[in-house]
Parts: C-alpha cells; structure tokens; sequence
C-alpha cells in the first residue's frame, strides 16, 4: 500500500512541475485544453492542479491570470519561477537514482538481471522499470548496447563503448537538471556516484592543472573533460583497460594524438596516475590526449597540417555567410583563426560522438535567429564533406564565433537616452546600460525639452525615464536607477528594434523575395484546427508533399532526423522545420496555420513553414531567408495571422 500511495504522490508532483513549466513558456493565454491535452489529462485535471498551485504562485511573486473562454497566463520576473521551480520536491531525482542502481549492477558488477528483481530492489513496478530501460537505451552507440533475452538483462559492449554510454548520460543529466553547472557543483553531484576521495583526487589534479595553464578554456568543455576523466578513472581503477576504435586519432594520414606534447599535459597526466595509484598503457595515454585535443585544452594549432587540413572549409564557409548578411567578412584574420581552432576539435570530437552543450543556445537562437538558421544551412555541405551531423549545440558556437566579427565590421548600433530634464540622470543610465550592450553601440543623450525629430530619425532606438507622447519610432521606458530587469528588457528590446539581425541583413539585399514566392504554391498552404501535436502536423504536411510527387518517401526520415538535431521553431509561434535532401524532386514550401496553436518544443506554434530544399536551390533560398524572417519574427503580424481563413489571403500576406 505504501508504494501505491507513493507513485501517487510522486506522480501527481511530476505533473504540477511540468505544468508550472509549460504555463511558464507558453507566455500567452492558453485553454485548459491546451494543458489537458500536452499532459495527456482532463480539463479537470488541470483545473484542480491550477486551484493547488495557485497559492504557491503567490508566495513566489507569481501571478496566475484567468480570463473565462480564454484560458489562464502565468506572469511574473524569471528570478521568482526559478525560485519556485527549485522548491518542487525533485521528482526527477528519483528516476535517475534507480538508473544509477541499474547501471551500478549492469556495468561496474556486470550482473544479468531480470525486470522483477530490479522492481523489488529498487520498490517499483516493472512497468517504471521497463519505461527505465527503453530511456536509457536512448545512451546506447555502436560500440556498447543493453541486451535482454531469456536469460534476462544486460550489458554488451567494448570499454570503449561503455564508457561512451556512461559519459553521454551524465552529460545528459547535468545538463538537464544544472544547465548553469559549475565545476565544483558538478565535482559534487559525481562524488555520490563515484569514489568520492578520487573525484576530488582528480579535481584538485585540474585546478593545479588550470592554474598553470595559461590560455582560457570555456566551462563547458572543462567540465566535459571532467566528466571523461571521473568515468575513465573509475574504470581503470576497476581493472577495466580501454582499446580504441581503429583510426579514431588519424585522419588524412594526420595523426592528431602526437600533437599534445606540452609540459604542463605530461606532468597532468603523471599526477593523475600517481594519485590514482595506477599505469597508464600507451593506448591510453593516447586517449587522454585525444581528449585534451577536442576539448580544445591542448590544441595542436602549431601543426600546418591541422590548419591545412580545414583552410578551405573555412574560407567558404566564410565567403557564404558574407555574401548572405551583406557584410564582408573574408578579410577578418581573426574570424578565420577563430574558425579554424574551433573547427579541427569539432570534427573529431563528432567522430567519437562527443557532444558539448552550449549553455547559451536558448539565447543564440532566441537573439540571432537569422544568422543560426543561414550558418546551419551553410554548414550542410562541409558536415557532408566530413560525414558528420552537426548538433544544433555546435551551430551554436560557430553563430557566436561569426557574431562577434559582425559587430566587428558592423557600422556602430546609435541609442538615444531621453530624461525630463539635464544630463545628470541620463548619464546613470547610460552608465548603467553600456555594460550589457555591444561594445558598437553608440549613446546619446538629451533632454525631453531638447528631443527633435532629427535625432529620433537617426537613432536604433530610444530608451526613456518617462513617457513619450506623439511620437512613431519605437522606444522602452525605465526607471532612473534601471533595475536588473530593466536591464534585461533594454538589451531584448536593442536586439528587436537595433538595426541588428534581420534589419542590417535586409539593408543589401533587394525590396523583396525573389525565389520564395515562386516555391510557394497556394494549394500547399492548409489551414486546420484538428491536428493536435507537432507529430501529427509534420505527418500531414510530409504526406501533402509526397502525394504531391514534390518529395519522395525517404524524405521524411531526412526532415524528422533533421528536427531531432534542435528545434526549429522561433519565440514568435512561428516554426520552420526545413532539409535540404536529395530526396527533394522540387523545391517547395508546404505551410499550415493552426489558429489554435499546438505545443511545439516548449512553446506555442500557431504558424508551420516546412522548407524541402534541393542543393541546387539553397544558396537562393537563403538569400530571401532574411526577408522572410523579418516577417515571420514579428509576433503581432503572427497574432494578425490567426484570423485568416482562406489560403490565398495567407499567401499573400507572406509575400507582400
């Protein structure tokens, strides 16, 4: 009985905290049946859930709307739901403390086990332990998988592939429940699955290591390498010896394990060995510094070979992006030695299924949602050249690199900062808002009383510490001292109204698209209110396309394992999953509306353009990709949308 009112409970808190969650993205006002059905539960599920967790919303500064036939809309300061999501009793925890039980007996004491056993061990169904076994087989890879017949369950698999397993999930894991993880919190959440005296063994083994160590490396790939080294050292302290997969270190006859030779590398990797007590093998102090290498701690970039084996991937990846923002960019040595130090780790860090997370994405693809989906579709065809799949996480980091050389070359972003009167309070907030702003960005400041049109006209932006009246050019009121969410709110509306992303890159180009209206045909735009997931709308408009003989059967696998790779939709209810495939036999666009809206990655979609693409198309397609999203960004023309009910009108109003 104990256990039954236990899942319960623990049941009933998972689903409270993954509303708490969805009421927290959807930004807007959503129907109960919106909720009911993203939960799989009743309206009136949802509704008594709401009445429980209305008055914790209200200890946290929350504040739950409810408008009747509209539905109800979760407000208040990010600070206060991340407070309130951290008081949920962690729900979560509890499924992977059984996964680390199933691990414990199925790797370190290579035990076959039944289902039964492991129910009764670990005080759970077989139900939740079969649901346990299908997630975790998620983290198998070629080299290593889970196995059951009937004999029961285990383990099959090279060190090599096992310790890939381990690693992905712990990557996995930190990165869902700590996404902000620092080195020490990570350092202590492993020394409760591992030996804890050799956790922190090899952590003070880094920090001596980063204190001598002179050139940066970011935290993600720190503590990437942690992870590879808690679960390496494990093992080998086990017994357990690790041969690598044939050609893993070479590549084009270039032999990358010889290029970590420094000092401070070899001094590292004896510590480690003394203070693990043990001897590495030859085979294996090669593998640490493979991992050195594509954790780019040790680079190897003194080695022509490396850069030559790359130089001309970068040059026209380069070329591509210049000519697509309209910014000359080949001249940039910095953006190409960037590119190059970045790229050589990548491509063999893919090859042995490393992957690093980047703990800014949300905000890359939030802020520069052009140049990610431009260098994501320009990076198709050096990810073929190198037989390798590029994670939305690694597209990521490539947008910053080339970000930071548009506000290099760019001409400088103009803010005009308006008080009541004199200087004196325009210059705090000046002061205050230059710190979170590009170093580009260039500030003048004025009186109410002095304010004319002209320097409205040649002005981004304006900021203000009260309200303007008559006046058409876009502006953000703040307080004089410009609190921390004032802050917030400067730099999303700069980056929204500054002549940054979508305007800059339309500054070049033409008064409109030329290649997307002619692949945008009316009797491939659907207006629908009965499909109810984002699984039921990419079916139906892939159907559309094949029956239409513009795509053929395979494509929909190209387009789905595309979307697994990250999700393409935008904060604006806007979602434009697109391939470029040989399976394409014509470029073409196949567009639904759902008035209502279906939950999509997190959030509200109420728009779907699904882009198939031929190679030969791309670079046109990409040209007008800019103009398109100027439109397609704006969330009042997509709100505008909704009300539309006949195709053509629809049409138009995305080509116009």
């Amino acid at each position: 009985m104990k256990k039954k009112i236990r899942g319960v409970w623990v049941k009933t808190n998972q689903r409270k905290y993954r509303l708490t969650k969805l009421l927290w993205r959807t930004k807007k006002f959503a129907p109960m049946s919106f909720y009911a059905k993203s939960l799989s539960v009743s309206t009136r599920t949802i509704t008594n859930d709401l009445d429980d967790l209305e008055e914790m919303f209200n200890e946290y500064d929350l504040k739950l709307q409810r408008r009747p036939s509209v539905g109800v809309f979760l407000t208040g300061k990010d600070a206060d739901y991340e407070r309130l999501l951290n008081s949920f009793p962690n729900v979560s925890q509890e499924k992977f403390e059984r996964w680390a039980e199933i691990l414990s007996l199925l790797i370190f004491y290579e035990e076959t086990v039944t289902y039964e056993r492991l129910a009764d061990q670990l005080c759970a169904s077989t139900s939740i332990i079969y649901k346990d076994m299908t997630d975790l087989r998620k983290y198998e890879n070629t080299y290593c998988r889970i196995v059951s017949d009937a004999n029961g369950t285990r383990m099959q698999g090279t060190e090599y592939g096992i310790q890939r397993f381990l690693r992905d999930l712990c990557s996995d894991y930190m990165q869902q429940h700590y996404p902000d993880f620092s080195l020490d919190s990570l350092a202590n959440i492993m020394a409760n699955y591992f030996d804890s005296s050799m956790v922190w063994k090899i952590k003070e083994n880094l920090d001596s290591f980063w204190d001598e160590f002179k050139r940066p490396v970011q935290v993600c790939y720190l503590n990437s390498f942690f992870i590879f080294l808690v679960i390496f050292a494990a093992r080998k302290v086990q017994g357990k010896q690790v041969n690598m997969p044939a050609g893993l270190f070479e590549h084009e006859n270039i032999n990358i394990s010889s290029e970590s030779k420094s000092r401070l590398a070899r001094e590292f990797k004896d510590r480690l060995a003394k203070e693990l007590d043990v001897q590495f093998t030859a085979e294996e102090i090669k593998y640490i510094d493979y991992h050195l290498f594509v954790h780019k701690i040790e680079t190897g970039m003194e080695n022509e070979n490396l850069k030559n084996l790359i130089c001309y991937d970068v040059e026209d990846l380069i070329n591509k992006v210049s000519k697509s923002v309209g910014i000359p960019l080949v001249r940039d040595e910095q953006l190409y030695d960037a590119l190059v130090e970045h790229l050589i780790p990548l491509l063999f860090r893919t090859r042995s299924g490393i992957g690093i997370r980047n703990p800014v994405l949300r905000e890359v693809k939030s802020n520069y949602p052009v140049l990610f989906t431009l260098i994501w579709l320009h990076s198709t065809e050096f990810a073929k050249r190198w037989d390798m799949v590029l994670s939305e996480d690694e597209v990521s980091f490539i947008v910053l690199h080339f970000q930071v050389a548009l506000e290099r070359n760019s001409p400088k972003g103009r803010i005009l900062i308006v008080c009541e009167s004199g200087l004196v309070t325009s210059e705090l907030v000046a002061r205050k808002i230059k710190k979170n702003l590009p170093s580009n960005v260039e500030i003048k400041m004025t009186s109410l009383e002095e304010l004319n049109d002209g320097e409205m006209e040649n002005a981004d932006f304006i900021i203000s510490t009260i309200d303007l009246h008559g006046i058409t050019k876009s502006y953000i009121k703040v307080s004089p001292i410009v609190s921390s969410d004032e802050l917030k709110a400067v730099y999303d509306h700069y980056l929204k109204y500054s002549a940054s992303e979508v305007v800059r890159f339309n500054q070049s180009k033409h008064q409109g698209m030329k290649f997307i209206p002619q692949i945008i045909c009316s009797n491939l735009i659907y207006i629908k209110d009965d499909l109810k997931s984002k699984e039921e709308s990419m079916d139906f408009l892939i159907d559309s396309l094949y029956r239409s003989n513009y795509v053929e059967a395979d494509f929909k696998q190209d387009i789905l394992e595309r979307e697994l790779l990250g999700a393409t939709h935008l904060n604006s209810g806007v979602s434009l999953p697109h391939v470029v495939s040989g399976n394409v036999n014509e470029s073409i666009f196949a567009i639904l509306l759902v008035p209502e809206g279906i939950f999509w990655g997190g959030s509200l979609v109420y728009l779907v353009l699904m882009m198939a693409m031929k190679e030969e198309d791309k670079e046109q397609i990409i040209e007008d990709l800019p103009l398109l999203y100027e439109k397609v960004l704006d969330n009042q023309f997509v709100e505008s949308l909704r009300e539309i009910t006949d195709p053509n009108e629809l049409q138009k109003r995305l080509l116009t």
